[in-house]
């Protein structure tokens, strides 16, 4: 019999954010509402003219949904009414956040009508209940669900070019999109096969990307002054709080170019579009990630807004800045499409040489072939061979030579025997056409 002095002591907090995540010493998690974190105060969710939005349910095993956002535009897209795709995950440090806050909500609705695109804002399991890297595997299942069931939606079916798919996100949702755009560009998450619509990525795009290390940057070392979202303390606890247990900031989730993370020169990653805020405790980070990618070989293009606040896209989803972020992304996507458009023309141009090439060789060797067999023919047979001389004699045009053996051609040593001989059989002094040479008396 145990006695009250036994009697396991009560979980305690280990880890506090704010009030809003309490991660207990038996691994249990108390959760508040995160929503006053991200806005203060939250906005309602808002409605521009002309998107339409709705939820579908990507992954039914684990409740994820996907929030759809259609603008009127895709009426009037580009290819057949169909527009590109913009995939966007949120932000909150891969522990808070939700799509149906209004700052993504908000953001995804003027990323649809002003891009246009067809938008698909995508929900991801948080930690520390589910630490990564769980949510890049759910960001890696939803583009499986994309060019699968998904792309059976009506709204993806009749506006959505999955052809120009372009993966996004705003702080940890950037993290994770780049996570995801190297599984995809190395082969780890197949997005492509004969399944009709493929889905190609055709680009990525971080803003305020969420990255971390041990060694600090100068950004960190001296925040800005009046850093108001996001500081290098909150940064630092949510990595504790989402890595898996007892790594360090320098786990390739956090750190891509960090001393344990895979090179990535061999991927072959689609262009990327990173933009960075001066004021952000992270810029160094954002700034080197794009450097590093230039270093490889990879084409990036970065765009800072000096004096912005981490995250200030969402934040600040109406902002002169955050205008000014979607003509940013605007002009990149627009541009991929261009540049995809010319690439697919130099595919179809090589395709038709290559075409005409193969043929031209094709109907050298064929003609070649036939006038060996028609010179030396394998039958022993007399009309047989009394018809090879008959075509020896013939001036046949190549074309009808190729056309004889294609017509003949899985009978290898007999290939020509049949037409002809079948001809020769019935008395027939012509042949399509070609009027067989008198036959000699000798």
């Amino acid at each position: 019999m145990s006695g009250s002095g036994d009697a396991a002591p009560p979980p305690h907090v280990v880890e506090d954010f704010f009030g809003v995540i309490q991660l207990l010493s038996d691994g249990s998690v108390v959760r508040a509402d995160d929503a006053a974190l991200l806005a203060m105060p939250m906005p309602e969710l808002q409605d521009v003219p002309g998107v339409q939005w709705k939820d579908a349910v990507y992954d039914a095993t684990h409740g994820l949904r996907v929030r759809v956002f259609k603008p009127a535009a895709a009426a009037a897209g580009d290819d057949g009414g169909k527009l590109p795709v913009l995939v966007y995950f949120h932000g909150g440090g891969y522990c808070i956040g939700a799509l149906d806050q209004s700052p993504f909500h908000t953001f995804c609705l003027r990323a649809a009508d002003e891009l246009p695109a067809v938008v698909l804002s995508v929900q991801y399991r948080l930690a520390p209940e589910h630490r990564l890297p769980t949510a890049i595997d759910d960001g890696a299942a939803f583009f499986s669900w994309l060019r699968g069931a998904g792309s059976a939606d009506p709204w993806l079916a009749e506006s959505a070019e999955l052809a120009r798919t372009f993966i996004s996100g705003v702080s940890a949702g950037a993290n994770l999109a780049h996570h995801v755009a190297v599984r995809v560009a190395s082969g780890r998450q197949p997005v492509v096969d004969d399944v009709d619509p493929v889905v190609r990525v055709a680009g990525y795009v971080l803003l305020d990307a969420f990255f971390g290390g041990v060694e600090r940057t100068a950004a960190e070392a001296n925040p800005p002054a009046d850093v108001s979202l996001l500081t290098v303390e909150m940064a630092d606890q949510f990595w504790r709080l989402a890595l898996p247990a007892g790594a360090t900031r320098d786990h390739p989730v956090a750190n891509p170019f960090g001393p344990e993370s895979p090179s990535l020169e061999a991927v072959a990653l689609p262009p990327a579009l990173v933009v960075a805020s001066g004021g952000d405790v992270l810029y160094d980070r954002v700034v080197g990630y794009a450097a590093r990618l230039k270093e490889m070989g990879k084409a990036v293009e970065l765009v800072e807004f000096e004096g912005a606040q981490h995250g200030f896209s969402v934040i600040q989803p109406w902002s002169p800045e955050t205008s000014e972020v979607i003509q940013v992304l605007k002009r990149f996507v627009h541009r991929r499409y261009a540049q995809l458009r010319v690439e697919k023309d130099k595919a179809k141009l090589s395709g038709i040489i290559s075409t005409l090439v193969y043929f031209q060789f094709q109907h050298l060797c064929f003609v070649w072939v036939i006038k060996v067999f028609v010179k030396y023919p394998l039958s022993k047979n007399k009309k047989y061979k009394s018809v090879c001389l008959r075509l020896r004699c013939a001036r046949l045009p190549c074309s009808l030579l190729q056309v004889i053996f294609l017509f003949e051609w899985g009978w290898f040593e007999h290939f020509i025997q049949f037409p002809f001989y079948g001809a020769y059989i019935a008395g027939w002094t012509s042949y399509p056409g070609i009027l067989f040479p008198a036959e000699s008396s000798h």
